[in-house]
Formats: C-alpha cells, sequence, structure tokens
C-alpha cells in the first residue's frame, strides 16, 4: 500500500488485503423489465433515499414497490408498520411487483392485507407505464402515484486499478470469481468480508 504523509510517500507491505467495504450504498434500479418508465409522472424512489412511510407523501397514495426480496418485505413491514397495526401508514394501496424469487406470494404475514385488497402482489415481468398507471404482464392496469425500487444495490470497488482481479458483471449484481464468495481466484491474497 502506498500512501503520502506530510509529502513522503511510504509503502506498506502485507501478507494479505481484507476488503470489508460494504455494498449498500449505490442503487441499483433493475429497469429491463419495465416498458414506458419515463412516461410516468408520479414520484420514484429507491430504497436507498426512503425516510419515512408516515410522510405526507405517501398519504392515501397507490404504491407501487419493486421488488420482493429483503429490502421489498422492509419496505412493505415500514408500511404496514410490523405488527402494530396502529402504526400501519395512511396509503390507499401497496402493489408489490416481484421477480422470479420472490417469496410474497408465499407469504400469511400479508394474508389479512391481501383479503382486503390493502396489499396486490404482481409479478415483476413485463409491466408497461403510462403517465399514471401500470399494466402488469397478466393484463390488469393499475393506478400508481409512487413508485419504490426494492432493487438492491450495485458492487464497486473503486480502489482496484483494474478488472484483472475482479470483473463486476451482470449491472453490478455479481462479482468474482471468488472461492466460497471469500477469496479471490485471481489474487488469494485479496480477501472479501461481509459481502
Amino acid at each position: 500500500i502506498a500512501q503520502s504523509v506530510g509529502g513522503e510517500e511510504t509503502h506498506e507491505y502485507f501478507d494479505y488485503v481484507i476488503v470489508g467495504n460494504g455494498h449498500n450504498s449505490i442503487p441499483y434500479c433493475a429497469t429491463d423489465r419495465l416498458k414506458n418508465l419515463e412516461a410516468f409522472k408520479g414520484k420514484t424512489i429507491h430504497s436507498h433515499n426512503f425516510r419515512d412511510a408516515h410522510s405526507d407523501e405517501y398519504k392515501g397514495k397507490n404504491i407501487l414497490i419493486i421488488g420482493s426480496k429483503w429490502s421489498g418485505m422492509d419496505m412493505l413491514f415500514q408500511f404496514l408498520g410490523a405488527k402494530d397495526e396502529s402504526k400501519m401508514t395512511d396509503f390507499n394501496t401497496i402493489t408489490v411487483a416481484q421477480g422470479h424469487f420472490g417469496f410474497l406470494h408465499k407469504s400469511s404475514n400479508f394474508k389479512k392485507y391481501k383479503d382486503e385488497g390493502k396489499v396486490i402482489i404482481k409479478s415483476g415481468d413485463n409491466i408497461t407505464f403510462t403517465e399514471d398507471k401500470v399494466k402488469f404482464e397478466d393484463g390488469t392496469e393499475q393506478s400508481i402515484d409512487v413508485v419504490i425500487f426494492c432493487t438492491g444495490y450495485q458492487y464497486k470497488f473503486p480502489f482496484l486499478k483494474d478488472d484483472s482481479i475482479i470483473k463486476i458483471e451482470h449491472n453490478g449484481q455479481y462479482f468474482g470469481p471468488l472461492y466460497k464468495r471469500i477469496f479471490s481466484i485471481n489474487e488469494p491474497t485479496l480477501i472479501f468480508i461481509g459481502l
């Protein structure tokens, strides 16, 4: 490692380098299965920038959550008040568009809200936007005021000068090659933790 301190460059050598820079800082907005998103006139936000489910910007609104893994489930709990109904926000409906690996349609946690029509589960494939509506793959349409992307984050390693050690692929959703998702295969003394 080379660093400059007080105008003097110093070098230090290590047997191993552990990378623990995290990856929840650069939002990934999965738009490849969305059509005409630019026509939508409502609010769009990534969960990374979400702050308060009780904000006026969500009151009485029809909300579309795109993504149903960890951040999508967390977002749903934010609006539903987790297990305390007195903390439920004043939204109109929440539609969750889940991808191929979504599991909300199997969950019994939200059955009551699904039965009441407050929570709607749809496929996240082939969604078409208009100014204020979305059309889903099954042909149904729904008015939407707010779109919240819960589609994860991109991996970035700006301190690695080139991609000869680690390659970032699939729109920043995968990096490797790594052994056991920890040890760099191309540089075994480079170890990734917590990713």
